[in-house]
């Protein structure tokens, strides 16, 4: 699955140069639990794709989990090949976020999965080096950035 085109791919392409001078990005979706996986590797990938968004500060990502269904798989699709290709480790999703957006001061992950819980990241714009912030700071930046009163 590796590298896996997906519908996002030009989306995100049309969006870079659209919106060159984004400096606010918040990336919403939804997953049942089975799906997760599937849902984690887009994210990850995203951050490569929004790479030419040489303005964006701030990301929120969000993933709204829920129960699988309980449906008879007639396809015969599995997710399961994910669990070994993605990291399901937060700070493995700072750090490929903070690799590949250059400009990112901070990354709020609002992704309720395993061990994962609402967080604020900070990343350092010298080295690319990242801290867990508290809620406060987090929220603040959040404002600062979404109202562009950085500007």
């Amino acid at each position: 699955m590796k590298n896996t085109p997906t519908i996002l791919n030009p989306l995100f392409t049309i969006l870079s140069r659209a919106a060159a001078h984004l400096t606010y990005l918040r990336l919403y979706t939804i997953s049942d639990e089975d799906k997760m996986m599937y849902s984690l590797y887009h994210l990850r990938n995203a951050a490569a794709l929004l790479s030419p968004l040489k303005y964006l500060k701030y990301v929120q990502l969000s993933v709204e989990v829920f129960p699988s269904p309980v449906v008879p798989n007639i396809l015969g699709v599995s997710y399961s090949n994910f669990k070994t290709e993605v990291s399901t480790q937060p700070e493995d999703m700072v750090r490929t976020w903070a690799e590949e957006i250059v400009s990112l001061e901070y990354l709020e992950l609002n992704i309720t999965y395993q061990e994962w819980s609402h967080s604020w990241w900070r990343i350092q714009s010298v080295d690319r080096t990242y801290r867990r912030v508290s809620e406060e700071e987090g929220l603040s930046a959040k404002n600062w950035f979404d109202l562009e009163d950085w500007k």
